[in-house]
Protein backbone atom coordinates (compact mmCIF):
# COMPACT_ATOMS: atom_id res chain seq x y z
CA UNK A 1 0.00 0.00 0.00
CA UNK A 2 1.59 3.45 -0.98
CA UNK A 3 1.79 6.00 2.15
CA UNK A 4 2.10 9.53 2.03
CA UNK A 5 4.14 11.39 3.39
CA UNK A 6 2.73 14.67 5.22
CA UNK A 7 3.34 18.03 3.35
CA UNK A 8 6.02 20.35 5.35
CA UNK A 9 4.74 23.82 5.54
CA UNK A 10 7.94 25.89 3.57
CA UNK A 11 9.41 25.66 0.17
CA UNK A 12 12.58 23.27 -0.51
CA UNK A 13 15.79 25.41 -1.80
CA UNK A 14 16.08 27.10 -4.95
CA UNK A 15 15.47 25.36 -8.06
CA UNK A 16 15.10 22.28 -6.31
CA UNK A 17 12.12 19.91 -8.16
CA UNK A 18 9.84 17.88 -6.22
CA UNK A 19 9.67 14.95 -7.78
CA UNK A 20 8.21 11.15 -7.37
CA UNK A 21 9.76 8.05 -7.19
CA UNK A 22 8.86 4.15 -6.86
CA UNK A 23 5.25 5.96 -7.82
CA UNK A 24 4.87 7.51 -4.74
CA UNK A 25 3.63 10.90 -4.56
CA UNK A 26 6.09 13.28 -2.90
CA UNK A 27 4.52 17.06 -1.59
CA UNK A 28 6.19 19.80 -2.85
CA UNK A 29 7.79 21.73 -0.32
CA UNK A 30 10.26 24.75 -1.61
CA UNK A 31 12.13 26.73 0.96
CA UNK A 32 11.39 30.56 -0.62
CA UNK A 33 14.97 32.23 0.20
CA UNK A 34 16.06 35.24 -1.35
CA UNK A 35 19.83 34.72 -2.26
CA UNK A 36 21.49 37.40 -4.99
CA UNK A 37 21.16 36.07 -8.33
CA UNK A 38 24.72 36.73 -10.02
CA UNK A 39 26.05 35.99 -13.67
CA UNK A 40 23.47 38.14 -15.83
CA UNK A 41 24.78 39.24 -18.89
CA UNK A 42 24.71 43.20 -19.79
CA UNK A 43 22.10 43.72 -22.63
CA UNK A 44 23.09 45.90 -25.45
CA UNK A 45 22.79 50.10 -24.83
CA UNK A 46 20.40 51.69 -27.90
CA UNK A 47 22.46 54.26 -29.58
CA UNK A 48 20.30 57.39 -32.07
CA UNK A 49 22.07 59.04 -34.84
CA UNK A 50 21.02 61.92 -37.09
CA UNK A 51 21.47 61.29 -41.13
CA UNK A 52 22.43 64.36 -43.12
CA UNK A 53 20.06 65.43 -46.07
CA UNK A 54 20.87 67.61 -49.16
CA UNK A 55 18.58 70.24 -49.93
CA UNK A 56 15.99 70.65 -52.96
CA UNK A 57 18.46 73.25 -54.27
CA UNK A 58 21.11 71.10 -53.69
CA UNK A 59 19.84 68.32 -55.42
CA UNK A 60 18.70 70.45 -58.54
CA UNK A 61 23.17 72.08 -58.76
CA UNK A 62 24.00 68.22 -58.65
CA UNK A 63 21.99 66.89 -61.31
CA UNK A 64 22.55 69.84 -63.44
CA UNK A 65 24.37 69.23 -67.30
CA UNK A 66 27.74 69.68 -68.59
CA UNK A 67 26.91 73.60 -68.95
CA UNK A 68 26.86 74.43 -64.91
CA UNK A 69 30.41 71.89 -64.57
CA UNK A 70 32.96 74.38 -64.54
CA UNK A 71 30.66 76.53 -61.42
CA UNK A 72 31.98 76.46 -58.44
CA UNK A 73 29.19 74.06 -56.46
CA UNK A 74 26.50 75.62 -54.60
CA UNK A 75 27.29 75.07 -50.89
CA UNK A 76 25.17 72.83 -49.20
CA UNK A 77 23.49 74.15 -46.38
CA UNK A 78 24.53 73.13 -43.02
CA UNK A 79 22.08 71.19 -41.15
CA UNK A 80 21.22 72.18 -37.60
CA UNK A 81 21.79 69.76 -35.25
CA UNK A 82 18.77 69.18 -32.97
CA UNK A 83 19.12 67.84 -29.71
CA UNK A 84 18.31 64.38 -29.14
CA UNK A 85 15.23 63.67 -26.82
CA UNK A 86 16.64 62.28 -23.49
CA UNK A 87 15.55 58.40 -23.44
CA UNK A 88 13.14 57.06 -21.21
CA UNK A 89 14.44 55.45 -18.00
CA UNK A 90 13.42 52.13 -17.41
CA UNK A 91 11.63 51.76 -14.11
CA UNK A 92 14.00 49.68 -11.47
CA UNK A 93 11.96 47.23 -9.71
CA UNK A 94 13.12 48.08 -6.03
CA UNK A 95 13.47 45.63 -3.14
CA UNK A 96 10.37 46.70 -1.79
CA UNK A 97 8.27 45.18 -5.11
CA UNK A 98 10.19 41.95 -5.52
CA UNK A 99 8.99 41.12 -1.88
CA UNK A 100 5.48 42.46 -3.06
CA UNK A 101 5.24 40.25 -5.85
CA UNK A 102 6.81 37.28 -4.51
CA UNK A 103 3.99 37.80 -1.89
CA UNK A 104 1.53 37.56 -4.44
CA UNK A 105 2.52 34.72 -6.02
CA UNK A 106 2.83 33.26 -2.53
CA UNK A 107 -0.22 33.65 -1.19
CA UNK A 108 -2.10 30.27 -2.67
CA UNK A 109 0.98 27.90 -1.15
CA UNK A 110 -0.46 27.04 2.20
CA UNK A 111 -3.95 26.58 0.77
CA UNK A 112 -2.08 24.36 -2.09
CA UNK A 113 0.02 22.15 0.60
CA UNK A 114 -3.11 21.99 2.96
CA UNK A 115 -5.26 20.60 -0.08
CA UNK A 116 -2.07 18.00 -0.91
CA UNK A 117 -2.01 16.84 3.03
CA UNK A 118 -5.84 16.36 2.75
CA UNK A 119 -5.18 14.77 -0.14
CA UNK A 120 -2.46 12.39 1.43
CA UNK A 121 -4.32 11.52 4.07
CA UNK A 122 -7.46 10.82 2.14
CA UNK A 123 -5.22 8.19 -0.16
CA UNK A 124 -4.03 6.43 2.40
CA UNK A 125 -7.30 5.83 4.35
CA UNK A 126 -9.26 5.14 0.92
CA UNK A 127 -6.68 2.80 0.46
CA UNK A 128 -6.71 0.70 3.37
CA UNK A 129 -10.56 0.77 2.97
CA UNK A 130 -9.85 -0.89 -0.71
CA UNK A 131 -7.80 -3.55 1.30
CA UNK A 132 -10.02 -4.61 3.96
CA UNK A 133 -12.90 -4.49 0.96
CA UNK A 134 -10.64 -6.88 -0.87
CA UNK A 135 -9.79 -9.21 1.48
CA UNK A 136 -13.69 -9.57 2.41
CA UNK A 137 -14.04 -10.26 -1.25
CA UNK A 138 -12.17 -13.20 -1.26
CA UNK A 139 -13.34 -14.50 1.80
CA UNK A 140 -16.79 -14.71 0.02
CA UNK A 141 -15.62 -15.97 -2.67
CA UNK A 142 -14.21 -18.88 -1.12
CA UNK A 143 -17.34 -19.23 1.20
CA UNK A 144 -19.60 -19.04 -2.02
CA UNK A 145 -17.55 -21.91 -4.26
CA UNK A 146 -17.70 -23.71 -0.55
CA UNK A 147 -21.66 -23.58 -0.40
CA UNK A 148 -21.76 -24.09 -4.21
CA UNK A 149 -19.59 -27.60 -4.20
CA UNK A 150 -22.03 -28.44 -0.74
CA UNK A 151 -25.07 -27.70 -2.39
CA UNK A 152 -23.87 -29.68 -5.37
CA UNK A 153 -23.18 -32.76 -3.69
CA UNK A 154 -25.87 -32.69 -1.22
CA UNK A 155 -28.31 -32.74 -4.42
CA UNK A 156 -26.81 -34.20 -6.73
CA UNK A 157 -27.94 -34.24 -10.70
CA UNK A 158 -31.29 -32.40 -9.30
CA UNK A 159 -28.77 -28.99 -8.78
CA UNK A 160 -27.42 -29.30 -12.08
CA UNK A 161 -30.67 -29.64 -13.78
CA UNK A 162 -32.77 -26.59 -11.90
CA UNK A 163 -29.43 -24.30 -12.43
CA UNK A 164 -30.40 -23.21 -15.35
CA UNK A 165 -34.03 -21.96 -14.25
CA UNK A 166 -32.89 -20.00 -11.21
CA UNK A 167 -30.24 -18.21 -13.63
CA UNK A 168 -33.02 -17.23 -16.29
CA UNK A 169 -34.70 -16.52 -12.87
CA UNK A 170 -31.76 -13.40 -11.95
CA UNK A 171 -32.12 -12.24 -15.56
CA UNK A 172 -35.25 -11.75 -15.84
CA UNK A 173 -35.23 -9.65 -12.90
CA UNK A 174 -32.22 -7.66 -14.41
CA UNK A 175 -33.63 -7.35 -17.09
CA UNK A 176 -37.40 -6.15 -15.19
CA UNK A 177 -35.06 -3.37 -13.28
CA UNK A 178 -33.52 -2.58 -16.48
CA UNK A 179 -36.82 -1.68 -18.44
CA UNK A 180 -37.84 -0.32 -15.50
CA UNK A 181 -35.21 2.55 -15.42
CA UNK A 182 -35.29 3.29 -19.03
CA UNK A 183 -39.40 3.48 -18.99
CA UNK A 184 -39.09 6.48 -17.01
CA UNK A 185 -36.11 8.03 -18.97
CA UNK A 186 -38.71 7.54 -21.64
CA UNK A 187 -41.44 9.11 -20.06
CA UNK A 188 -39.54 12.12 -18.85
CA UNK A 189 -38.23 12.96 -22.45
CA UNK A 190 -41.77 12.63 -24.13
CA UNK A 191 -42.97 15.32 -21.56
CA UNK A 192 -40.57 17.51 -21.86
CA UNK A 193 -40.89 17.21 -25.57
CA UNK A 194 -44.64 17.91 -25.25
CA UNK A 195 -44.19 21.00 -22.99
CA UNK A 196 -41.57 22.55 -25.76
CA UNK A 197 -43.96 22.18 -28.48
CA UNK A 198 -47.06 23.47 -26.53
CA UNK A 199 -44.69 26.42 -25.00
CA UNK A 200 -43.72 27.27 -28.26
CA UNK A 201 -39.80 27.20 -27.59
CA UNK A 202 -37.68 27.62 -30.60
CA UNK A 203 -37.89 25.14 -33.61
CA UNK A 204 -33.98 24.05 -32.86
CA UNK A 205 -34.95 22.95 -29.35
CA UNK A 206 -37.73 21.21 -29.99
CA UNK A 207 -36.35 19.45 -32.72
CA UNK A 208 -33.28 18.33 -30.31
CA UNK A 209 -36.03 17.43 -27.69
CA UNK A 210 -37.99 15.38 -30.25
CA UNK A 211 -34.35 13.35 -31.06
CA UNK A 212 -33.68 12.57 -27.47
CA UNK A 213 -37.54 11.29 -26.56
CA UNK A 214 -37.12 9.59 -29.77
CA UNK A 215 -33.46 7.65 -28.85
CA UNK A 216 -35.72 7.07 -25.46
CA UNK A 217 -38.19 5.23 -26.94
CA UNK A 218 -35.49 2.86 -29.55
CA UNK A 219 -34.15 1.94 -26.23
CA UNK A 220 -37.47 1.14 -24.47
CA UNK A 221 -38.59 -0.93 -27.28
CA UNK A 222 -35.25 -3.07 -27.32
CA UNK A 223 -35.91 -3.28 -23.30
CA UNK A 224 -39.06 -4.29 -23.81
CA UNK A 225 -38.23 -7.15 -26.14
CA UNK A 226 -35.27 -8.09 -24.29
CA UNK A 227 -37.41 -8.62 -20.89
CA UNK A 228 -39.92 -10.42 -22.93
CA UNK A 229 -37.65 -12.85 -23.92
CA UNK A 230 -35.96 -13.47 -20.67
CA UNK A 231 -39.86 -13.91 -19.48
CA UNK A 232 -40.51 -16.61 -22.13
CA UNK A 233 -36.89 -18.44 -20.99
CA UNK A 234 -38.03 -18.74 -17.96
CA UNK A 235 -41.39 -20.31 -18.46
CA UNK A 236 -39.56 -22.61 -20.77
CA UNK A 237 -37.61 -24.14 -18.30
CA UNK A 238 -40.45 -24.20 -15.82
CA UNK A 239 -42.23 -26.27 -18.07
CA UNK A 240 -39.15 -28.82 -18.66
CA UNK A 241 -37.82 -28.90 -15.17
CA UNK A 242 -41.01 -28.70 -13.62
CA UNK A 243 -42.64 -27.34 -10.77
CA UNK A 244 -41.73 -29.89 -8.03
CA UNK A 245 -38.09 -29.86 -8.69
CA UNK A 246 -37.22 -26.13 -8.54
CA UNK A 247 -39.31 -25.68 -5.18
CA UNK A 248 -36.85 -28.74 -3.30
CA UNK A 249 -34.46 -27.02 -4.80
CA UNK A 250 -35.40 -23.29 -4.19
CA UNK A 251 -33.69 -23.60 -0.32
CA UNK A 252 -30.60 -24.40 -1.59
CA UNK A 253 -30.39 -21.39 -4.57
CA UNK A 254 -31.63 -18.57 -1.91
CA UNK A 255 -28.86 -19.47 -0.03
CA UNK A 256 -26.48 -19.27 -2.54
CA UNK A 257 -28.19 -16.01 -4.36
CA UNK A 258 -27.41 -14.06 -0.88
CA UNK A 259 -23.63 -15.07 -1.48
CA UNK A 260 -23.63 -13.97 -4.39
CA UNK A 261 -25.32 -10.65 -3.54
CA UNK A 262 -22.49 -10.05 -0.85
CA UNK A 263 -20.18 -10.52 -3.20
CA UNK A 264 -21.91 -8.29 -5.50
CA UNK A 265 -21.91 -5.59 -2.62
CA UNK A 266 -18.00 -5.73 -1.58
CA UNK A 267 -16.69 -5.66 -5.00
CA UNK A 268 -19.17 -2.39 -6.02
CA UNK A 269 -17.31 -0.88 -2.69
CA UNK A 270 -14.09 -1.74 -3.94
CA UNK A 271 -14.63 0.12 -7.17
CA UNK A 272 -16.41 3.52 -5.12
CA UNK A 273 -13.55 3.08 -2.71
CA UNK A 274 -10.49 2.88 -5.89
CA UNK A 275 -12.55 5.98 -7.84
CA UNK A 276 -12.98 8.05 -4.32
CA UNK A 277 -8.84 7.36 -4.24
CA UNK A 278 -8.05 7.99 -8.00
CA UNK A 279 -9.71 11.57 -7.53
CA UNK A 280 -7.43 12.12 -4.61
CA UNK A 281 -4.63 11.13 -6.23
CA UNK A 282 -5.45 13.09 -8.92
CA UNK A 283 -5.53 16.68 -6.23
CA UNK A 284 -2.85 16.03 -4.86
CA UNK A 285 -1.19 15.59 -8.46
CA UNK A 286 -2.72 18.97 -9.43
CA UNK A 287 -1.52 20.75 -6.27
CA UNK A 288 2.17 19.63 -6.77
CA UNK A 289 2.42 21.21 -10.30
CA UNK A 290 0.66 24.43 -8.89
CA UNK A 291 3.30 24.52 -6.68
CA UNK A 292 5.87 24.35 -8.94
CA UNK A 293 4.41 26.78 -11.85
CA UNK A 294 4.57 29.23 -8.28
CA UNK A 295 8.18 28.18 -7.88
CA UNK A 296 9.47 28.68 -11.35
CA UNK A 297 7.59 32.59 -11.02
CA UNK A 298 9.18 33.49 -8.24
CA UNK A 299 12.76 32.39 -9.58
CA UNK A 300 11.84 34.35 -12.93
CA UNK A 301 11.35 37.46 -11.08
CA UNK A 302 14.08 37.63 -9.21
CA UNK A 303 16.13 36.82 -12.53
CA UNK A 304 14.89 40.06 -13.52
CA UNK A 305 15.37 41.75 -10.90
CA UNK A 306 19.30 40.95 -10.58
CA UNK A 307 19.54 42.04 -14.06
CA UNK A 308 17.74 45.41 -13.60
CA UNK A 309 19.94 45.76 -11.30
CA UNK A 310 23.50 44.53 -13.11
CA UNK A 311 22.21 47.33 -15.82
CA UNK A 312 21.77 50.14 -13.24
Amino acid sequence: MQTFPDVESELLADGEEASSSDGEFMPCTKRWSCKSMGGCSDSGEVSTETEGFYSDEASSVASAGSAAADAPPSPLPRLKQEPSAPSTPVAMATEEDLVAEEEQLRRRVPELLESMNRASADVNSLERQCNVAQSRYRSNVAECNALYSELRAKNGRTFDRVKPYFSAAEEVKAASHRLQTIARDFSAASAEHTAAQRQGRPEAEVVSLQLQRDRHEDEYVRALREHRSAQETLETLRVQIGDAAIRRSLPAFQSLQQRQLKLAVEQSRMNTLAGRAHLSKGLYQNSLRELERISAAVHDIRKLHARQAVQA
